[in-house]
This record gives structure tokens, C-alpha cells and sequence, in this order.
């Protein structure tokens, strides 16, 4: 619900509005204005957010590469190297809000894994940053090390999308599962949270499992 005191500045604003019916693209442009505000005053926060969670992750995010969001050769939207991007450079660095559970979100299957029953979301859901487009392969060539720097595995050519593999990203937390259509000569077709229990995984993608992950797997 929008505060009194923006509840009465909207009248105002509505009502001249109004007054000038006659012209309806002014109309509408105010409608607009409006929507958009209230939106902004609804902005969602997770009551499963962590206390001092800018104490945990970055609160933003950062880009070191030019990239930008495209739509994929399967219709979904994806992130792509604008340039060629050689192996082993940074691309980002995870940012958003700390939350011990996705579940009251408006996009529950947004979010990554940062350390034992911490998660990292999106600061703002409408308005979602380039790194949470990037999408999953089974022939990844990005890795995500340490729950939040992006770095490319090997070269990574102008216009090809940037990929990473989930299972990292998501390992352990409940029974979480992604049917695979990738595409890729070794795709797994399940992606689940269990995949570091796979000792060919534990391997290949040792550098992008969570410590706490490592660690099981030592045992």
C-alpha cells in the first residue's frame, strides 16, 4: 500500500489528469507515471532476508566485459560476450540480498547458492541484472568460483553466450532439479542438487564447488 503522503500527491497529479482528458496521450502517460511509482513504493523485500546481508555478499553486482542480454537459439533469454573474452579473465562479481529461503519471491528458482543455507538474490525482480541471465550447459565456458566471481574457462568468442553449469550453484539445497536440454554432446539431461555426490563432477568441476561442498567431498 502507497504512504499518505504519496497517496495524496498522486490525487493531485491524477486529477489534473483528468482535467486534460481531452488529450488521451497525456492520459495515459500519467497512468503510466503512476503505475510506475507505486511499483517502486511495493518494491518486494524477502522476509527470509538476512540481517546485515551486505555483510555476507555485495549488494550490487559488477560487469568487467562488454556483454548484453539476448534472446537464445532456444527462444529464452540469455547473456552474450559482445567482444572475445580470453580464458581465465573475470567477467563479474555477484551482488543482490542475502535470504535464508526463496519462498515468498516472485521468482522462486531466481537465486544461487553462497555458503550452507545462504542464498543470493536479486535486489529488484523487475529489473533483474545481466549475470542472472546467464543460463546452464553441460559444456560450460564460464565458472562461477567462490559463490561469486564469474571467470571464463576457456575463450569465449564475440557474440557466443556466456553459460555456466547450475550444479554449483545450487548443490545441496533441497531437491532442487532443471531437465537439461542444452544440447550439448555431454549433456546430463537432470541437473539436480545432488550432483556433487557424482564423482566425475566432483572433478571436472572441483574449482566451482562451495568450500563447504569441497569439503564434503574430502570426506
Amino acid at each position: 500500500m502507497l504512504d499518505a503522503k504519496f497517496a495524496r500527491f498522486a490525487a493531485v497529479i491524477l486529477g489534473l489528469c483528468f482535467a486534460a482528458s481531452a488529450h488521451a496521450s497525456l492520459l495515459t502517460k500519467c497512468l503510466k507515471w503512476l503505475d510506475k511509482k507505486e511499483m517502486s513504493a511495493m518494491k518486494f523485500e524477502s522476509k527470509f532476508k538476512v540481517p546485515n546481508s551486505e555483510a555476507l555478499a555485495p549488494t550490487e553486482p559488477e560487469i568487467y566485459v562488454p556483454v548484453e542480454v539476448r534472446t537464445d537459439s532456444r527462444g529464452s533469454r540469455g547473456l552474450f560476450a559482445r567482444e572475445a573474452i580470453a580464458e581465465a579473465t573475470i567477467i563479474g562479481r555477484d551482488g543482490g540480498t542475502v535470504v535464508t529461503s526463496t519462498a515468498d519471491a516472485p521468482i522462486r528458482t531466481v537465486a544461487v547458492l553462497i555458503g550452507p543455507g545462504l542464498l543470493l538474490a536479486p535486489n529488484d525482480y523487475d529489473n533483474l541484472e545481466p549475470l542472472w541471465f546467464i543460463n546452464h550447459s553441460c559444456d560450460s565456458n564460464a565458472a562461477r568460483i567462490g559463490g561469486l566471481v564469474y571467470v571464463a574457462k576457456r575463450n569465449i568468442a564475440a557474440n557466443e553466450e556466456i553459460t555456466l553449469d547450475y550444479s554449483p550453484l545450487i548443490s545441496e539445497h533441497g531437491d532442487w532439479k532443471l531437465q537439461c536440454e542444452c544440447g550439448s554432446a555431454n549433456c546430463r539431461k537432470m541437473i539436480t542438487s545432488k550432483d556433487w555426490q557424482n564423482p566425475e563432477l566432483q572433478q571436472k568441476l572441483w574449482p566451482e564447488w562451495l568450500p563447504f561442498i569441497q569439503e564434503k567431498i574430502r570426506r
